[in-house]
């Protein structure tokens, strides 16, 4: 998710299929000891849109 996230708006299908995978495994922000993860998710999730 992160490399797609950073290559700009072409990849927004891409980074957008590789977050939900992303989300999932993280616990959707519910599982405390991937906290710091998933906020850095949330991180590359607004680099995809800008």
């Amino acid at each position: 998710m992160q490399n797609f996230a950073f290559c700009g708006p072409g990849y927004i299908e891409k980074s957008e299929k590789f977050s939900k995978k992303a989300r999932k495994a993280l616990g959707e922000g519910t599982t405390p000891e991937f906290k710091d993860e998933w906020k850095r998710h949330l991180s590359y999730k607004s680099f995809t849109y800008r």
